[in-house]
C-alpha cells in the first residue's frame, strides 16, 4: 500500500478538500486559493453579494445589518452546539 506524506506530493486545494489532507504542503495550497477568492469576492457589486448569509459576512466581507445578523446566529448556533 503506497502512504502519501507531505514530502511525496507538492500540495493542492483538492487533495485539502477531497482527500482531507491537512499536510503544510496541502493547508497553504488551501490558503492561497481561499485568500484569492476572497479579493475577488470583495470585488462584488453590493446589489450582488448574498445578503442575510455568513458566507456574505465573511467571504464577501459585507457588514450590513443582515449579514451580521447572520453571523451572530451562525456564531450562537456553533456555541450552542459546543455544549
Amino acid at each position: 500500500m503506497n502512504t502519501i506524506t507531505a514530502e511525496s506530493h507538492t500540495g493542492s486545494r483538492a487533495r485539502y478538500v477531497n482527500s482531507k489532507c491537512r499536510c503544510d504542503n496541502c493547508k497553504q495550497a488551501n490558503a492561497d486559493y481561499m485568500r484569492a477568492k476572497r479579493e475577488e469576492w470583495a470585488q462584488t457589486p453590493f446589489d450582488q453579494i448574498p445578503h442575510g448569509t455568513c458566507n456574505g459576512y465573511v467571504n464577501y466581507n459585507c457588514h450590513c445589518e443582515e449579514c451580521t445578523l447572520a453571523r451572530t446566529v451562525a456564531q450562537q448556533e456553533r456555541k450552542a452546539a459546543r455544549k
